[in-house]
């Protein structure tokens, strides 16, 4: 005896069914990689802010060195005592 139809209804709509959550999976798969990749870029701009401003901060410690080292050498020079 032929198939029912019934059973053809029922095997399409669990095709479908399938195929919308591996769609739904697949999906999800994907948000979560971009949010991975958007979190490692964050991480990395941030890297990249703090280690600019360490930097700088050396330099201008560095800079405030230096003028004390030439102010006080100015200064001695000034003094009456010289």
């Amino acid at each position: 005896s032929p198939p029912h139809p019934a059973r053809f209804v029922l095997a399409e709509a669990e095709e479908e069914t399938i195929v919308k959550k591996v769609q739904e999976y697949v999906q999800h798969v994907a948000q979560t990689a971009k949010d991975a990749l958007s979190k490692v870029q964050e991480f990395e701009v941030a890297q990249q802010a703090r280690n600019w401003v360490n930097t700088r901060a050396e330099d201008i410690h560095q800079f405030l060195g230096v003028l004390k080292d030439k102010l006080s050498a100015l200064w001695e020079q000034q003094s009456p005592g010289q």
